[in-house]
């Protein structure tokens, strides 16, 4: 019995000081790739990818936007929290811009290698929007 408390005392140390954390994640560089979008109340079918590219400096961020505003850009700070990316955008646009289609709000991320894929569900849950970009800088 003595020859396995010392074994699960260790184990459940191990695992109790690993930190599921993410909140000291910074990006950093460009990251580019496809944005896919999808109006999850219509029938309509799911639009196309579109190229898109995402630069990180600091807390400081910049997206170009399309000629067609899908994906719209956007410019300005995030910050984690736990899993989540807040986009906070500073640009004003002009009426013909689908404000739903700029990088602002908050997202669920993940980091796989040299790849970031960012999720956010806008609108009140009607329109799911995704990044799937791999850092080339």
């Amino acid at each position: 019995m003595k020859r396995f408390i010392l074994p699960l005392i260790l184990l459940v140390f191990t695992l109790s000081s690993c930190d599921d954390s993410e909140s000291d994640v910074e990006l950093s560089g460009t990251y580019a790739g496809t944005f896919h979008y999808n109006y999850l109340s219509s029938s309509k079918p799911v639009p196309a990818a579109k190229p898109a590219s995402i630069s990180f400096s600091g807390k400081s961020y910049a997206s170009v936007p399309q000629p067609d505003y899908y994906p719209a850009g956007g410019s300005g700070t995030y910050a984690v929290e736990g899993k989540v990316i807040n986009f906070t955008d500073n640009k004003i646009y002009p009426a013909v811009i689908p404000m739903n289609m700029v990088l602002n709000g908050k997202y669920t991320y993940e980091v796989k290698g040299d790849s970031l894929f960012l999720r956010g569900n806008l609108m009140s849950e009607t329109l799911e929007v995704q990044y799937r970009l791999k850092r080339v800088k």
